[in-house]
């Protein structure tokens, strides 16, 4: 399986084929602080940034799993 990496600034889109996907911004690359039972720190999720049909700026993190590049 090919690994894809994100990082800040990256288009991305959600891989589930929903209608009226919003394209969205990479913000960040969350990691966690705590090294739990290895030597790296763990990955959190990819945090996105986006507007809605009302034009509200929206933020969620998401798996890795759930990106493509668009």
């Amino acid at each position: 399986m090919e690994k894809i990496f994100f990082k800040a600034g990256d288009l991305v889109k959600v891989k589930h084929d929903l209608s009226n996907v919003p394209r969205m911004l990479v913000k960040s690359v969350d990691k966690t602080t705590l090294n739990v039972g290895g030597d790296k720190p763990g990955l959190l999720g990819v945090t996105c940034v986006w507007f809605n049909k009302e034009q509200s700026l929206c933020s969620y993190r998401f798996n890795t799993k759930d990106l493509i590049h668009d």
